[in-house]
């Protein structure tokens, strides 16, 4: 771990005693982040999360990854206002980069504001996909009865995953999975499994993600998500969805769902192509 002598500054893995000024540190931004979400980074990728740290210990910068084969994903990207166009932000995604391509990934994803897109590009990420992240004030929507996702279910749930998004990423769903927090719903066909969403419920809120459906089976993947309303009521609720399918925007804007912002996916390294079954991301932070 060497000192930049220019701008007084190092790298080096997220350790549990950092977490309380991560949290701190994303609090500017109003993301809501909890010790808990970086503790449950940290667990699905250890020494994937990286802080830049000043004198006294001072976290001045945060970036998480999460390697799932070879598709990573990074995320939580931020660096103190006071430290900002020092190279901190590049420093971070860079060592990020490393730390992926060294557990065999040849992709790398994120989403990143619009208002950051430049700063990607010029570090080699290459424009994918607009999404748009909505929220419900208060879900009140009704729905028909869907059977809930079971951990026999997880197998299927996670080749299902992998056509939408590229690669598996069993310890994550499976860990979604089994959240006490979960809500998994999921659609079957004569036994084989044609959409599945999951939902994260928190006190007051509920973030909505992963959800897909096969192709041809949207109707089904629409009623799937209509099936949350009840278990769902009176939180408020977010999702992040493809900003270019009218039928999802117009779907959950029905619901209640407006646009908070929008973000750009990007990708690093071997582009992927859209198979065109990802109805919603699992989150900003991990895809």
């Amino acid at each position: 771990m060497n000192m930049d002598a220019r701008t007084a500054y190092s790298i080096r893995c997220m350790e549990n005693k950092d977490v309380p000024q991560s949290v701190a540190l994303t609090d500017l931004m109003g993301w809501g982040l909890t010790e808990e979400d970086f503790a449950f980074n940290i667990g699905l990728e250890p020494g994937g999360c990286f802080v830049a740290v000043a004198e006294r210990e001072q976290v001045v910068g945060v970036i998480t990854s999460v390697a799932y084969g070879k598709v990573g994903w990074v995320g939580n990207v931020i660096v103190q206002p006071q430290k900002r166009h020092s190279g901190i932000g590049a420093t971070l995604v860079n060592r990020a980069l490393d730390h992926l391509t060294k557990k065999g990934v040849v992709t790398t994803g994120l989403y990143g504001y619009r208002n950051v897109v430049h700063f990607y590009e010029k570090l080699g990420f290459m424009v994918s996909r607009p999404f748009s992240w909505m929220s419900c004030k208060t879900v009140s929507w009704k729905g028909k009865a869907a059977p809930s996702g079971e951990p026999r279910d997880i197998q299927a749930i996670v080749e299902l995953d992998k056509r939408c998004f590229g690669s598996p990423r069993q310890k994550l769903l499976r860990d979604l999975l089994t959240s006490p927090a979960a809500v998994t719903r999921v659609a079957l066909d004569q036994g084989r499994l044609i959409s599945f969403v999951m939902a994260s419920k928190f006190d007051e809120t509920v973030e909505i993600g992963p959800w897909a459906s096969t192709q041809g089976r949207e109707k089904e993947g629409l009623q799937l998500f209509r099936s949350l309303g009840e278990e769902l009521s009176g939180l408020q609720a977010h999702v992040g969805v493809p900003s270019d399918r009218p039928d999802l925007i117009g779907f959950l804007s029905d619901l209640g769902f407006v646009e908070e912002f929008p973000v750009t996916r990007m990708y690093h390294g071997q582009p992927l192509s859209d198979m065109g079954c990802t109805m919603a991301m699992e989150s900003l932070e991990r895809g």
